[in-house]
């Protein structure tokens, strides 16, 4: 250390700022050590870095600079003054205090790490505002923009307030307000001359209509840079809006000839023939426009165009294959309703508009429109479009469809498989190398019960194309029939629908007979043994188990065995299931649950020590096991160890509810006893498990009489979690009344007791649901004053930003909106608000 100076804290870093940038580990060591280092101290060092521990940064200010006065040299001590002014979000001062310590110590890597923390702070929300602008929420992107403009801190550099000017004005344009981006565009280049203001500005204008403007800001561009493709199709706008068709049809040349597949090129190029009389130049130019981009059909002189030549039905069809192609239907329904209004017996408008309806789903629609292309006189059109196969390298396969192709595929779709299958054989007899309509005929054959047909049609698609879905699926399909039905009943059995699955397996198994193989007879009889034991026909289960022994191949496991114990533990056949579990041996599948219920027999069997040791061993290794910790307080009760049972009971039924009202605890005499504290626990269980109503009810019954027999501390806890749960059981009223008084009683320091922020933050929401928009935003802020280490809660900023724009203070609810975005980028109460934020625009800004 230089001039006397040693460090006397673990690093520039508070404990309680886990979500801010701090240094990494290494170099908190490194930290940590040099201050054991034997070197002289300043007298009053300790003053300043203990208030930086204390998190007193603001008190800590004064104490470095009278430090720094006596030790100027000292890059330690500027370096904590940086980390001060961090912690206060006055970043240019701590930007500063870092710079001048890397100045004194240029290898100092604290410093180093405060301007790269400060640097990602500062541009964090403007990289989220991009990533709206580039997904094209416009919108929403202006509304961060204007967000991180309106933030009065010295957070977002100065140097850089341009770019918000420059990606506001973007959105604004965007969104059709050109007068107001271009405002935004002339302020940013006032101090940046960059050439994309420029070209934004001239964008601006000429949506506007000030084309004299957009020509001399094109001319300033052309003087700082060769004008790009994309410059030169504004440079035909302009002079296009001009009056100036030969010198924009020029410009938009020049594109065309730089960038072949610009689309706004070609249909600039296209207007400008139209305006010199240049019919057949103006639709091949829009022809290859609407091919590269079918967006551009959208322009109002385009339309106008269009609507001029009633003749031009073949470009109005390539219109509607172009968005047919893009994946929007609705828009090639337009376009292709258009040319059939102009043509109404034209093969091609028809079958195009069939291809629009089946794309929307509607398949009847559909069908009638391909009945009356295929009745039409003249060339009947295919579709052919080329799609990429997921997962296969690049590899794509070509979808070639007619009218009478999709019209099988439509009678498909209709659940009329009898005749989609001559449809489809028709197809294929007649293009024989159309993989689409091969696919087509074999879930046509699948649907009609003809599975052997079906697989040769599935196999002859995958000939054709080994990377096709729609074959392999269907191969698939096949593969998996016999065992749909055990799909069907374990997703019924996960749901606990436990009679609906066993209805599903003996149905299967008495439709498939002796025919079953062995490979699936095991696994459908060992579910059907398991719904038994849901059921609690344990004795019809265990038949199950044993055919599924008999047929189980050596490598599946053990579960008939485990499944066999289970049962035979439900009748009372406590040492016959301990011998099942024995022979499960060292193949035991499901370990755990073996030793579980072994433990559960032994206690069945009346040996009360032995049960105790097995369900001890288990909770130590899996100390949330509801079961074993239940089985263990019974056993420590058992054992006259009344109080350690009932803090057992408790843990479980914290993990459990449920294990309140089952049988074990029901006929435990302690239950009588401990009433109160049962309830409680459960009501726990309940409200953490996601169950507000049932926590209500085991709440409400614990405090019943005043909550009799619970201990004050429990009682309040109890009364707490009452209120948490009205709260979120939609009882506002109530749990206000409830959470008043709770909250008054927390300490001072709520982050040292999280149910505490919950009860306050139950108390808010529970005001703002009644409409007390002011008291709700009070006891936001009050909480956000006393939590500490406020960035685990991002949730209470967005929370409060939506109680100031219920109050209409839209600059508060901005604040808080970008603080929750900056602790939880994808937090959607804040996102949520941000759109509110947007309609409020105006009042906003």
């Amino acid at each position: 250390m230089n001039n006397g100076f040693t460090v006397r804290s673990l690093g520039p870093v508070h404990p309680s700022e886990p979500a801010r940038p701090r240094p990494g580990p290494g170099l908190l060591l490194s930290f940590a050590l040099i201050a054991l280092v034997a070197l002289p101290v300043a007298a009053d060092d300790k003053s300043c870095w203990e208030l930086f521990r204390g998190g007193s940064y603001e008190e800590a200010v004064p104490e470095f600079r009278r430090e720094i006065r006596k030790y100027p040299k000292s890059f330690e001590l500027l370096d904590g003054l940086g980390w001060c002014h961090y912690y206060l979000r006055q970043y240019a001062s701590a930007e500063e205090m870092f710079r001048q310590a890397l100045a004194l110590n240029p290898a100092y890597d604290f410093s180093k790490q405060g301007i790269d923390a400060i640097t990602a702070w500062r541009w964090q929300d403007f990289n989220r505002a991009l990533s709206y602008y580039s997904a094209q929420s416009y919108e929403s992107a202006e509304c961060l923009f204007l967000l991180i403009e309106r933030d009065r801190s010295d957070r977002f550099p100065k140097s850089d307030r341009w770019r918000l000017d420059q990606m506001i004005g973007w959105c604004l344009l965007f969104r059709g307000e050109s007068k107001e981006a271009e405002a935004r565009f002339q302020t940013a280049l006032k101090t940046r001359g960059e050439s994309g203001l420029l070209r934004g500005l001239a964008r601006a204008q000429i949506a506007q209509g000030t084309y004299d403007k957009a020509l001399a800001t094109l001319a300033r561009l052309q003087k700082a840079e060769k004008l790009t493709a994309s410059d030169q199709v504004l440079l035909g706008w302009a002079r296009l809006g001009h009056k100036d068709a030969a010198a924009a049809a020029q410009a938009f040349k020049g594109a065309v000839t730089a960038e072949s597949t610009n689309a706004e090129a070609h249909l600039g190029l296209g207007l400008a023939h139209a305006r010199d009389g240049n019919v057949a130049g103006a639709k091949a130019e829009f022809s290859t426009a609407v091919d590269l981009s079918p967006w551009m059909s959208e322009n109002a002189e385009f339309a106008a165009v269009l609507a001029e030549h009633a003749d031009w039905r073949d470009l109005r069809c390539r219109i509607g294959w172009a968005w047919y192609r893009f994946g929007y239907a609705a828009a090639a329904q337009t376009a292709f309703s258009a040319a059939v209004a102009l043509a109404p017996l034209d093969p091609e408008a028809r079958t195009g508009l069939g291809f629009a309806l089946y794309g929307r789903g509607y398949y009847g629609s559909a069908l009638a429109e391909l009945d009356r292309a295929l009745a039409g006189p003249g060339q009947h059109p295919f579709f052919e479009m080329a799609v990429p196969t997921a997962g296969s390298g690049g590899t794509s396969y070509t979808i070639r469809a007619d009218a009478a192709s999709l019209r099988a595929w439509c009678f498909l779709k209709k659940g009329q498989s009898w005749a989609a299958v001559p449809a489809f054989e028709e197809v294929v007899r007649k293009n024989p190398d159309w993989v689409d309509a091969w696919c087509g005929l074999g879930w046509s054959r699948y649907a009609a019960g003809s599975l052997d047909s079906a697989r040769e049609a599935f196999e002859k698609a995958a000939t054709l194309a080994p990377s096709h879905p729609d074959a392999s699926d269907g191969l698939a399909a096949l593969d998996a029939l016999r065992t749909a039905a055990y799909d069907r009943a374990v997703n019924s059995y996960s749901a606990g629908d436990y009679a609906g699955a066993r209805l599903t397996l003996k149905g299967e198994l008495d439709r498939l007979g002796d025919s079953v193989p062995a490979a699936a007879l095991w696994a459908l009889q060992d579910l059907l043994g398991w719904c038994f034991v849901r059921l609690g026909r344990a004795e019809e289960a265990l038949p199950c188990f044993e055919a599924a022994l008999k047929s189980m191949p050596l490598d599946a496991g053990t579960d008939p065995w485990f499944g066999r114990a289970s049962a035979l533990h439900d009748l009372g056949r406590y040492d016959d299931a301990l011998a099942a579990i024995e022979k499960m041996g060292d193949r035991e599948s499901r370990p755990g649950e073996a030793r579980l219920l072994a433990a559960w027999c032994l206690w069945g069997a009346g040996e009360a020590e032995l049960a105790g040791g097995a369900f001890e061993e288990i909770v130590g290794a899996s100390p949330t096991s509801s079961s074993a910790l239940l089985g263990l307080g019974l056993c420590r009760e058992k054992a006259g160890r009344a109080g350690e049972a009932v803090a057992l009971f408790r843990k479980a039924l914290a993990i459990s509810p449920a294990l309140l009202d089952g049988e074990r605890l029901r006929s435990d005499p302690l239950r009588m006893k401990c009433a109160a504290e049962l309830q409680a626990a459960a009501g726990w269980g309940w409200y953490y498990a996601g169950y507000p109503a049932a926590a209500c009810t085991a709440f409400g019954a614990a405090l019943e009489r005043g909550g009799a027999g619970l201990p004050i501390e429990m009682k309040e806890e109890t009364q707490t979690g009452y209120g948490l749960s009205l709260s979120l059981a939609g009882d506002p009223l109530k749990a206000i009344s409830i959470l008043h008084r709770e909250v008054s009683k927390l300490p001072p320091m709520i982050a040292s007791w999280s149910l505490g922020c919950d009860a306050v933050t139950a108390l808010a929401r529970s005001q703002r649901a009644l409409g007390k928009i002011d008291e709700a935003a009070t006891t936001y802020s009050r909480l956000l004053a006393a939590v500490k280490s406020i960035d685990a809660y991002p949730d209470l900023h967005a929370e409060l930003g939506g109680c100031h724009l219920d109050l209409g203070a839209y600059d508060q609810a901005a604040n808080e909106f970008l603080e929750a975005l900056r602790l939880s980028p994808e937090n959607a109460t804040a996102l949520a608000g941000l759109k509110r934020l947007a309609v409020l625009r105006p009042a906003a800004k």
